[in-house]
């Protein structure tokens, strides 16, 4: 998945430039927060590409 979306972005002129992975966390709403529910944790993985200037 990741490859075919490079090869996707390079025949359109982008060069694969990194990938990172952030970590996120989200507070409860307030029916979570009366229920002493915790902070969910997800990850979302980022693909950067960048075009030569002309």
């Amino acid at each position: 998945m990741v490859q075919r979306a490079i090869n996707d972005h390079a025949q359109s002129g982008w060069e694969f430039y990194r990938s990172d992975t952030y970590g996120v966390a989200v507070a409860p709403g307030c029916l979570g927060a009366l229920f002493a529910a915790k902070h969910e944790y997800t990850q979302y993985g980022v693909l950067t590409f960048r075009r030569p200037s002309a």
